[in-house]
């Protein structure tokens, strides 16, 4: 095959749409880098071990943003024997709690801010039946879980274990609103089977 064969006009006819694919393909590769880049990372840390108090066992612990972008309607709570237990404020009571923002490299609470009786400023109170009336050790695989949306709208999850030799995991989480009401629903028929089991236990039904 010679020059002289090819069809030069059709050559120069895909140059342009040629150079017009290259453009487009960068500029999606550049729209992944930057989202990649401004994208948060909430890590819910365990501070302290779990104690009882008030009849609920406590785990304290607090959030830090490792991304490079702002976090938007921040959730966490616990994973323990089973059970996706979620934050509700320090009384334990009502729905679970969202924070709003927080910012690259923000933590909450902030470290200068004085923890209220009982010694926790950041809590998720676990119920009793839940535990089967005992505290799990680091061996217990306990997860300090966090759900949180980026500026695009995507919801994503940390799971953060206690275990030191365990690995943290980074998830993206699809229909978070259906993915909430099954966790809650979960752990209410959680609880109720498990109150009827201790009940039988101790000879109450």
């Amino acid at each position: 095959m010679s020059l002289s064969d090819i069809d030069w006009k059709t050559v120069l006819a895909a140059i342009p749409a040629g150079l017009l694919l290259i453009a487009g393909f960068n500029a999606w590769l550049a729209a992944r880098t930057e989202r990649r880049r401004n994208q948060p990372v909430v890590i819910h840390h365990a501070w302290q071990k779990m104690k009882l108090d008030g009849g609920q066992w406590s785990a304290g612990g607090y959030l830090t943003n490792d991304g490079g972008g702002a976090a938007f309607n921040v959730r966490c709570g616990l994973i323990v024997r089973r059970c996706r237990v979620p934050h509700r404020g320090i009384a334990g009571d009502g729905p679970p709690t969202r924070h709003r923002v927080l910012a690259p490299d923000q933590r909450h609470p902030a470290p200068d801010e004085h923890p209220p009786i009982g010694g926790y400023y950041f809590a998720t109170r676990v119920p009793t039946l839940v535990m089967r009336g005992g505290p799990p050790g680091v061996d217990e695989k306990r997860l300090f879980w966090c759900r949180y949306e980026n500026a695009y709208g995507q919801t994503w999850e940390t799971r953060n274990p206690e275990d030191p030799v365990r690995n943290m995991r980074i998830r993206r989480i699809y229909c978070p609103r259906i993915r909430e009401r099954w966790d809650l629903l979960r752990l209410r028929l959680t609880l109720r089977l498990r109150g009827r089991r201790f009940a039988r236990r101790v000879g109450l039904d």
